[in-house]
């Protein structure tokens, strides 16, 4: 696998022991338990001596106050003490199955999945707001995972990122004339991470990782 491979250069410049350790990851909820988990796994099977945690959480967990080593984020932060790296772009479009595409094409209007009113603030969220601001949500839920999964059992048309639509053979690619933007995807680690292993070992294995699965994320499936 990529992050083997990866892993394997890396091995070759380290002793063992030097990845012995904690290395905290965090991501969003949807990125984390679909793609990332298991190639994480992978990573640990080859250094068993490397403590892995991976952190689902929407919410900005900070890397300062050392509650993660590493962030993956869908912006680029401002804070000038964090190393950010680019890891690929993150693709979005409207999804639904084939009999919503058939809807849309006889003129019917769109009925929508998104996400609740909690996380009316997501930038996803409010795009979707401002250019269907009279459009139904047949289907709510903060969870982005839950709404592919909602908008392949036919409840609606979702806006969903390339990456996750993938795992969803029902689901089929719409156009509502409005095209979503696309987002980029942010590796974060403290400046002194960089001196340690482990840390370097997991960054470096997750960037290989996102740049042979480019395909996966910035195109449509």
């Amino acid at each position: 696998m990529a992050m083997e491979r990866a892993a394997q250069a890396l091995q070759e410049q380290a002793p063992r022991d030097a990845y012995a350790g904690r290395v905290r990851v965090t991501a969003t909820a949807s990125l984390a338990d679909v793609f990332l988990l298991p190639h994480l796994a992978a990573l640990q099977r080859r250094h068993p001596v490397l403590d892995l945690e991976l952190i689902a959480d929407r919410r900005a967990v900070s890397l300062q106050r050392h509650e993660a080593d590493i962030a993956l984020r869908l912006a680029r932060p401002q804070d000038g003490d964090l190393l950010a790296r680019r890891a690929c772009g993150v693709g979005l479009a409207f999804y639904g199955t084939a009999q919503w595409q058939a809807k849309i094409t006889q003129g019917e209007a769109p009925h929508f999945v998104g996400f609740d009113e909690a996380a009316g603030h997501l930038p996803e969220a409010l795009w979707l707001a401002r250019q269907f601001p009279r459009a139904r949500f047949a289907f709510r839920t903060n969870s982005q995972a839950g709404q592919a999964q909602a908008a392949a059992a036919g409840c609606g048309i979702a806006l969903l990122p390339h990456f996750l639509a993938a795992g969803h053979p029902a689901l089929c690619v719409l156009d509502l004339a409005h095209r979503p933007p696309a987002r980029e995807l942010w590796l974060l680690t403290r400046a002194d991470a960089r001196t340690d292993a482990r840390f370097r070992l997991v960054a470096d294995a997750l960037l290989d990782l996102f740049r042979r699965e480019r395909a996966l994320f910035e195109e449509v499936g």
